[in-house]
């Protein structure tokens, strides 16, 4: 079998009074799909040139750079033609075939459709999250104890098959949601709360779903700032797996703190009206709790008003807090 012809990407003749460093061909071996004419315009390490390890550093980082290769190595020879310099690339392969080993009760269409098509390049962090993607997905479901794995077989033509290994486990759906460390509010009045997808998630008998919950989180603590606890602190929910992995308890850890009052409240700036008239807008009054939004719907009331004068509307409300008394003062700077 005859030796395949090397197309460089650049040549010079060899001087032998110039520096032995002096370049005089620059090839790349390895290649297979990518045409030689891709690899060279890549490369600025050219014949003619004196060697330089810092550009061969960066020819390096530009190949990783267009994610063509997933090794490269660089010789540097002398030989009585002159100094070669190869690059020896082995580019990534291609995906023949994806297949999924093992029962699944998601859709296999759908399934399919979280990886790439076959014949496209193989990216492993692409890949790997793929993998993550899927596997959130079958937590979604409530599959608590999803086992994912995956392996590639080389196939012909420098491609790889990609094998995924499913075991699902069983289901696991909640046996009940706590909201502990409460003592001004009751957990009836925040349950609510929570949003369950008429029963399909969230709630007793149904599956957790970590994202909807995340919202759900901020929707309690919103409450909880409405109440005037400004200093509240709402944990992220704890799971814990029944013992057959079918029952899933979620325990939300709940600080309270205190409940905060209005000290004083104040308008400043380029005001459309009297400071008397910005304050009732606002519609808070001092010692009343701080309700975050009724404090949010005074300020849209005032910047209202500043647009229908024909002034500025930006209110920038500054808050400080004193946690002794437990009040806090605010000053609406408006209109700048």
């Amino acid at each position: 079998m005859s030796t395949p012809v090397v197309e460089p990407c650049s040549t010079s003749t060899f001087d032998p009074s110039k520096s032995r460093d002096i370049i005089t061909r620059v090839e790349v071996r390895g290649q297979t799909r990518t045409p030689t004419s891709q690899w060279c315009s890549i490369i600025r390490t050219a014949a003619g040139t004196e060697i330089s390890e810092e550009r061969v550093s960066e020819d390096i980082r530009s190949l990783w750079a267009a994610e063509l290769v997933d090794d490269v190595t660089v010789s540097s020879e002398l030989s009585p033609s002159g100094r070669l310099v190869t690059f020896h690339v082995h580019e990534r392969p291609l995906i023949s075939a994806i297949t999924i080993d093992g029962p699944t009760s998601l859709n296999p269409q759908q399934l399919r459709g979280m990886f790439s098509k076959d014949g496209s390049v193989l990216y492993p962090d692409a890949l790997r999250d793929q993998i993550a993607a899927l596997r959130e997905r079958y937590l979604d479901l409530g599959y608590r104890s999803v086992d994912l794995q995956y392996r590639l077989e080389p196939a012909p033509d420098s491609r790889v098959v990609i094998r995924v290994n499913v075991k699902e486990g069983p289901q696991a759906l909640i046996k009940a949601i706590e909201l502990r460390g409460l003592s001004k509010l009751k957990e009836a009045e925040l349950l609510p709360l929570i949003e369950t997808g008429n029963g399909r998630y969230n709630a007793g008998g149904a599956v957790y779903h970590s994202a909807y919950m995340e919202r759900d989180r901020l929707r309690i603590t919103a409450h909880l700032y409405d109440k005037g606890m400004l200093a509240c602190d709402v944990q992220p929910e704890r799971l814990t797996l029944s013992e057959d992995q079918r029952q899933l308890m979620v325990v939300i850890q709940i600080t309270e703190g205190p409940v905060y009052r209005l000290s004083q409240a104040s308008c400043a700036g380029d005001l459309a009206t009297t400071e008397k008239q910005c304050l009732e807008l606002f519609g808070m009054k001092k010692g009343e709790v701080l309700n975050r939004s009724l404090m949010l719907r005074g300020i849209e009331r005032i910047k209202e008003h500043q647009t229908k004068n024909r002034r500025g509307a930006d209110v920038a409300p500054e808050l400080e807090m004193d946690p002794k008394k437990q009040t806090v003062s605010v000053r609406l700077v408006v209109g700048r």
